[in-house]
C-alpha cells in the first residue's frame, strides 16, 4: 500500500493528550504555526483512504472468497474499515483539528488565568 501518511513536527501534535494546564500555557505563535503545518492534512486523508480504500476492497472481496460470506473472518474486515481500525484513520486520528484546539486553547487558558474581578 502507498501512503503518505503525513506527519506533524511539531510538540502540539500530540495535543490531544495534553491536559488543561499544559493547554492554558500554548502561544497564539504555536497554534498559527500547528495551523499551517495541518494545512495540507485532510488532503492527505483523503489521498491515503483513497489508497486504503483499493487494499480493502482486495480484503474484502478475497476473505469472502477465501472464508465465505458469513465468516468471522469476512465479518471482522468489513468491521474493522467500518470502525476506522485501519493505520490511515489511526494515523490521522491522532492529530486535532486546529480549530478544535484552539478552541480548548482558550478554554483552558480561560479556566487557569481567570480574570481578576475588580471592586466596583
Amino acid at each position: 500500500m502507498n501512503v503518505k501518511l503525513t506527519k506533524i513536527n511539531h510538540f502540539l501534535a500530540n495535543a490531544k493528550d495534553f491536559t488543561d494546564m499544559e493547554l492554558a500555557q500554548v502561544t497564539d505563535k504555536d497554534l498559527a504555526e500547528f495551523t499551517l503545518l495541518s494545512a495540507t492534512l485532510p488532503a492527505d486523508l483523503e489521498a491515503d483512504l483513497e489508497e486504503a480504500i483499493k487494499v480493502q476492497t482486495v480484503l474484502v472481496n478475497s476473505s469472502e472468497e477465501l472464508y465465505g460470506t458469513h465468516s468471522n473472518q469476512h465479518k471482522y474486515a468489513l468491521r474493522n474499515w467500518s470502525k476506522g481500525l485501519d493505520i490511515v484513520h489511526s494515523h490521522y486520528d491522532k492529530y486535532e483539528k486546529p480549530q478544535s484546539l484552539r478552541y480548548r486553547v482558550e478554554t483552558a487558558r480561560n479556566h487557569h488565568n481567570p480574570h481578576p474581578i475588580t471592586n466596583l
